[in-house]
């Protein structure tokens, strides 16, 4: 058979086989899915002094309850600054110099010895699987937005399935408190998709607590 009509027929195998190929499947989504640390609104610490690095330490504070560590926030303050300085703003830097102050060893009991390692991580994070994990497991974050420090316990999310199993997720809602809120009322808020910037996210702090 001579070249070109070989080719031809090729193509026309081919594009019968297209026809013929079934659609792909497609995602079941499944809106509004949540997961929230349901224990940290409870055990939310008012910082002494209306200031972002109070603020700072008392997020800190919580985030360390759920690991049963009980450290008062003016002693984070005091280690870092040797004072109760009130400091306010905050830069991006200063979170990541902060660091330094809560990484380390601990002695809380005689019984009780802990490894507390902290980490940040500039800009919005871009791993939805690990948010919703340490949610679920009752830990919480820290979320710098704005130059501010709120302790972030949850989202609200999207979830769209495979036929697979195979699993996407879309961020809605981000679940926050608010250490320099005046009122009680004024405590949990929310970062929207859409309605707020993500841009305005400076970055997010783990705490982490190992024995030793």
């Amino acid at each position: 058979m001579p070249r070109l009509p070989l080719l031809l027929c090729l193509c026309l195998v081919a594009s019968s086989a297209l026809a013929q190929k079934k659609p792909l499947p497609t995602y079941e989504r499944k809106p509004g899915e949540k997961a929230v640390a349901e224990n940290v609104p409870k055990a939310f610490v008012a910082p002494a002094q209306p200031c972002d690095n109070f603020a700072w330490a008392a997020a800190v504070e919580m985030l360390l309850h759920p690991a049963q560590v009980n450290i008062p926030h003016r002693d984070w303050v005091m280690k870092a600054y040797g004072g109760y300085k009130c400091i306010a703003p905050l830069a991006v830097a200063d979170y990541e110099y902060l660091l330094r102050y809560i990484n380390g060893d601990y002695a809380l009991t005689p019984e009780l010895k802990v490894r507390i390692t902290a980490e940040f991580t500039r800009g919005a994070p871009t791993s939805a699987d690990d948010l919703i994990l340490s949610f679920r497991a009752g830990q919480p974050l820290m979320l710098v937005w704005n130059g501010k420090p709120y302790v972030w316990y949850g989202v609200v999310y999207d979830e769209y399935v495979h036929p697979t199993q195979n699993k996407l997720f879309e961020i809605r809602e981000l679940k926050l408190l608010d250490p320099l809120a005046k009122t009680e009322k004024e405590r949990a808020l929310s970062f929207v998709k859409g309605k707020d910037k993500v841009e305005e996210i400076d970055g997010v702090m783990r705490v982490t607590v190992a024995p030793r």
